[in-house]
């Protein structure tokens, strides 16, 4: 996607060239360079927008994300509270400063934002009927406990991290999930009753619940301090027949002395998300480590492009037969638990392998205004960051030389 967005800058440059005032010229150009990481550029922008119009929201909040991205939290904090002033309610601004405040280490103060942003209470509309959840003792409590609907999922994989705590102080627990998610949830959570929306397993069995809540509503009371997170990344499981099933798969299609899980996320994704992508060009220095087979752990970007990284630096990258790593969970976390290692950008399928206890090497940029594995939930996990104006390339580079001095030891 990068040429499109390379001429869409190019169109919107030209048409500032012909208007320098315009606003609605200044306001998608912006974007594109925050996405580009051209994030001095697209700020410069901003403040000529609020030169022209002091109140601009658009550009203000624009201007916000850039600030975080850039790790400037203190002058995005700032320019959020001037603003929350004018429209308090505002979902948007609630999640970005939760997201600084979490980076800046102030963890109850973000859960705070962070639970007005979600709106728990506008959210109630499934189970009607339940007595909603208020904060009260959970202990011998029958619960519902709902994950949000999820698009990618893995946010609500990694608040499923509270989900044990809670059940063993819950009388009983009903956890809703989706398809995706509920054999991976099953094995993890024996506990507990899964359930997909639109089930409602406690009035089957006849059994009375004393509070309905939102997984998310749990965090802050469970995680409401840094040294309150879990001390060890690993929270999901896979039954033994389960794994057992993925290790024979990649046996059968093991060359080399190694296996390692790659998600890159290139072709698939343009917009907020483009920074937190790669593309396999980048991993040279990964590709050149010898005798690893690659196996793909994200299955949703171009078939061409594996196909050309292939060739260019005479690799193979698998696909496991049978992996359905688009809507089963739990495949995505045993083909990565099976691998030697495994090596992510910010992805569903990168929460998935560091939750499954996997040997993980996580690329993320040092700050970000969108993703909250921000939050220390994955204390042992191997992280290589880059900051908004640096490549991938150093971290590339770092992990290579670290994946290849841990698999020479063994």
């Amino acid at each position: 996607m990068l040429p499109e967005l390379i001429q869409a800058k190019k169109y919107y440059t030209r048409a500032l060239e012909l208007n320098p005032s315009s606003i609605s010229a200044k306001l998608p150009l912006i974007e594109i360079l925050t996405w580009l990481d051209e994030l001095d550029s697209a700020k410069s922008l901003c403040n000529d927008i609020l030169t022209q119009t002091a109140c601009q929201f658009d550009a203000t909040l624009r201007k916000v994300f850039i600030n975080i991205q850039k790790g400037d939290i203190e002058e995005a904090l700032v320019d959020l509270d001037l603003m929350q002033k004018i429209n308090p309610y505002s979902s948007i601004l609630h999640r970005l400063k939760a997201m600084g405040l979490f980076q800046m280490g102030r963890i109850p103060e973000g859960w705070i934002a962070a639970s007005a942003s979600f709106n728990f209470s506008e959210l109630k509309v499934r189970y009607p009927n339940l007595p909603r959840w208020n904060g009260e003792e959970l202990a011998n409590k029958t619960l519902v406990l709902t994950m949000l609907d999820i698009r990618g999922g893995g946010d609500e994989i990694m608040f499923a991290s509270i989900l044990e705590r809670v059940i063993k102080k819950a009388k009983l627990c009903f956890i809703e999930t989706e398809l995706r998610a509920y054999d991976l949830f099953v094995q993890t959570f024996p506990g507990a009753i899964i359930f997909c929306k639109g089930q409602r397993p406690w009035e089957e069995t006849n059994i009375k619940v004393d509070f309905h809540c939102w997984v998310r509503e749990l965090a802050p009371q469970i995680f409401n301090d840094r040294d309150n997170f879990p001390k060890k990344s690993q929270f999901l499981k896979l039954t033994s027949k389960n794994s057992q099933v993925w290790e024979n798969k990649i046996k059968k299609i093991k060359e080399q002395t190694y296996t390692v899980g790659i998600c890159w996320r290139s072709l698939h994704s343009v917009g907020p998300n483009t920074p937190m992508c790669t593309d396999l060009n980048d991993w040279a220095p990964v590709f050149k480590i010898p005798n690893i087979d690659f196996i793909n752990l994200h299955d949703l970007d171009g078939a061409d492009e594996v196909g050309a990284a292939q060739k260019k630096f005479r690799i193979k990258i698998h696909s496991i037969a049978g992996a359905d790593l688009r809507n089963k969970f739990d495949h995505v976390a045993g083909i990565a638990a099976s691998c030697d290692a495994v090596i992510t950008v910010p992805s569903t399928a990168s929460i998935i392998a560091r939750g499954i206890g996997a040997n993980v090497f996580h690329l993320q940029s040092e700050f970000t205004a969108l993703c909250m594995d921000i939050l220390p939930w994955f204390p042992d996990q191997k992280l290589y960051s880059r900051r908004w104006n640096e490549n991938w390339s150093k971290p590339i580079k770092k992990i290579a030389k670290n994946l290849d001095s841990e698999l020479n030891s063994r």
